[in-house]
């Protein structure tokens, strides 16, 4: 049995006016979403501050060990840190200083003594990592004091350096 064309044409327009109507049909059941989110990052505050304006080091016969003292904060003027944090010391000075291989370093907080974790040569440096030496809880102000002890581990008339940077590498912890 062949089918009248009219009829195939006519199917053909229906079915697609039928799928044209269905379209506009679910466009008017779409919902249109006008609210508006808000997302906040915690604040993350490390900072430090000098105890001591010496920002040389100066080591020799007669004075064998010289010291820096510093305070680590987990705030600042306006915000204190919304996250807990866990932090190094790293203490860094050019691979040419007459430093090298001459001093021991120590840090001392409050309530502990710390040899270095390890050093790193990275590039023209020399860094000396102190490996998790402090915590601050979440939104808790909080600073904790600490001194460097460098110490002449051989014998030498003077040694002076004033490249000596201190660096506090912080992370956010859960």
């Amino acid at each position: 049995m062949k089918v009248p064309r009219v009829l195939v044409v006519f199917l053909s327009v229906f079915l697609f006016l039928w799928i044209a109507s269905s379209s506009i049909i679910l466009a008017k059941m779409s919902v249109n979403n006008n609210i508006s989110d808000n997302a906040n990052v915690a604040k993350f505050v490390v900072k430090t501050k000098e105890i001591i304006n010496n920002t040389s080091l100066t080591l020799s016969k007669s004075q064998s060990n010289n010291q820096y003292s510093f305070i680590v904060t987990n705030y600042d003027e306006y915000n204190v840190s919304e996250v807990a944090i866990i932090y190094n010391v790293i203490i860094s000075y050019p691979k040419e200083s007459p430093l090298f291989d001459k001093i021991k370093m120590t840090l001392v907080s409050e309530e502990q003594e710390m040899e270095y974790s390890f050093i790193n040569y990275e590039g023209e440096q020399i860094l000396y990592i102190f490996s998790n030496v402090g915590r601050f809880n979440a939104s808790s102000k909080t600073e904790h004091q600490y001194t460097i002890y460098f110490e002449t581990i051989e014998e030498f008339k003077e040694i002076y350096c004033d490249e000596i940077t201190i660096y506090i590498d912080a992370k956010q912890i859960k």
